[in-house]
């Protein structure tokens, strides 16, 4: 929860946070050029374009994006930006889909801190599902969404992440989604989804008899 000191210490007493030392250079910039304009909804697309040739890494999008609105609205937050986060990881994604699983995890996470501190309503698995959702406008929906939810290649920080817990919720609570991304599941992907994911999670990749050896030494730890 460290890394989201800032945010808590703004909803507990506003202040004017870009300009006093509280974020590096690199990251008042992009706050400033990039996720305040894009926060106001000036040239979405263009925010985009900037976004993906920035140095500023995957996990400072979602707080930048936060501190973008509620710069916005005096530096104040308000509960309902946890909705405008949803439409940011979609747009967020128009050019680094093949990232998603990072800002997905990334995004549940500072949710779950929201909702666990009182300051949000939406639970880190509802997130996920609105997020999904609201992938149906990205142009490579079904691809993004793949990478999402069962990465080509995981990330070493996905190994015991607690985020994935939201994914697998998603999953297991949406059958058809679970369908429509793990119906003829290549077996590198199940090999590491297998590795992140409960049982549930996997229900539909689990159709022939390799998969189900897989799972069971899984379960005995093997």
């Amino acid at each position: 929860m460290s890394r989201y000191s800032l945010i808590f210490r703004l909803i507990n007493k506003p202040f004017v946070f870009d300009a006093g030392g509280h974020l590096d250079d690199r990251d008042t910039q992009a706050l400033r050029t990039i996720f305040e304009p894009y926060a106001k909804g000036k040239d979405r697309p263009g925010c985009m374009d900037l976004l993906h040739g920035t140095r500023v890494g995957i996990p400072k999008w979602p707080v930048l994006h936060l501190l973008a609105m509620m710069k916005i609205n005096n530096n104040r937050y308000d509960p309902s930006m946890v909705g405008e986060m949803v439409t940011g990881v979609t747009d967020f994604l128009e050019h680094d889909w093949i990232h998603g699983n990072k800002l997905m995890r990334e995004t549940s996470r500072l949710v779950e801190a929201l909702f666990v501190g009182g300051h949000s309503l939406v639970e880190p698995g509802e997130f996920v599902a609105l997020v999904s959702k609201d992938m149906d406008r990205h142009v490579m929906r079904l691809p993004a969404l793949r990478e999402i939810f069962i990465p080509d290649e995981w990330l070493d920080d996905a190994d015991n992440d607690p985020s994935n817990h939201h994914l697998a919720h998603v999953l297991i609570q949406n059958q058809d989604l679970q369908k429509e991304l793990l119906t003829d599941m290549p077996e590198r992907r199940f090999k590491s989804a297998l590795l992140h994911y409960p049982r549930a999670a996997l229900d539909v990749a689990l159709d022939r008899g390799a998969r189900w050896d897989q799972m069971f030494a899984k379960d005995l730890g093997l």
